[in-house]
């Protein structure tokens, strides 16, 4: 249980940038980029950011308790 928490966040992040180019982005008319689900790309970068840094402390706390 605890080590899935940690791949969590890795797998949120793949499935949002996955989710993001699967749905496409169109051009209008008028020359305007359409993505319908922009959202996703931030909150991707988001997710792999807390699972970075949820890694490192893991790692830096198993370092300190040996």
């Amino acid at each position: 249980m605890k080590k899935s928490i940690y791949i969590l966040p890795f797998v949120l992040g793949a499935s949002c940038f996955i989710g993001s180019s699967i749905m496409g982005s169109t051009i209008t008319s008028d020359g305007f980029l359409v993505e319908p689900f922009f959202f996703l790309i931030p909150i991707g970068y988001v997710f792999l950011l807390i699972g970075a840094l949820m890694l490192g402390f893991k790692g830096l706390s198993n370092i300190y308790k040996k």
